[in-house]
Parts: C-alpha cells; structure tokens; sequence
C-alpha cells in the first residue's frame, strides 16, 4: 500500500502507530511515530519556520494522551510554518496560502473503536478539512 503521507493531494487517511500495548506502555513511541507522519505532510510544503517543527514535537509529546479514550487536534501546514492545537484554527484566520493544508488528526485504539476489549491498536486519523470549512469546526476538546 502507498504511502498516503507522501503525497501533495489533500486526502484524508489512517496510518497506524503502533499496537499490542496499552498506551503507558505504546505512548513514546506512538507520539515518535505520529510526528514522523507530520513531518513528511510539511516538508514539501513549509519552505521557512521549519523551526516550528520543534514545538510540534514538543507539543505532542506533552498534550497527546489517550489513557482515557481518542485524542484530537488541529494542524495547520502553511509554506511560513505550522500551527499545531489552538493556534492552528488562528493561524488559518490570520491568512495561508493556496498550498496550505489543515488537518483534524485524531489518535485511537482501533481494536477498542471496533468494539474489542482494548487492543492497544495505536492508529491516527488525518482529516484534511477544507481551509473555508475551518472557522465552523467544532472546537477539540
């Protein structure tokens, strides 16, 4: 199967993370893994602030948490940087380019989801959201 994270086209997707563990034990490394998704959907597009990289990274590895069920968040890609949770929905306000992209991602147990005793089947979610559709999402909790 193609990497769907390597394309241009706006899609959404579902990679997986990492599986067969409770998320104490798959965190580190699903958060790892999840970053590296983002990273190949900025680097054809983000040509300056590459830096905000950093505190994406930084970011995830301190907000995402599903010990307690799916984690969301937003994630705005834009060629002058990125925006990662609250500020991506700001970002997308102030202005972004034709090439921009902005996605709802969602971390979860796909076994649970599907009705399994919890499988610690570490999946994300990436949901392009059209830039115009952006102001009327609902906020992520």
């Amino acid at each position: 199967m193609p990497d769907e994270t390597t394309t241009l086209d706006p899609t959404s997707f579902t990679v997986r993370l990492t599986g067969w563990q409770p998320w104490e034990d798959a965190a580190r490394s699903a958060k790892a893994l999840l970053f590296g998704h983002i990273v190949k959907l900025v680097t054809p597009i983000t040509k300056e602030y590459l830096s905000d990289l950093f505190d994406d990274a930084r970011w995830i590895d301190n907000n995402v948490d599903c010990t307690n069920g799916p984690f969301s968040f937003d994630f705005l890609i834009r060629h002058s940087g990125t925006n990662i949770a609250g500020t991506a929905k700001v970002g997308e306000s102030i202005g972004t380019g034709a090439d921009s992209r902005f996605y709802r991602i969602r971390v979860f147990d796909r076994g649970l989801e599907a009705g399994r005793h919890n499988t610690g089947d570490w999946h994300a979610e990436f949901r392009f959201v059209q830039l115009a559709d952006v102001a009327a999402l609902p906020d992520v909790h």
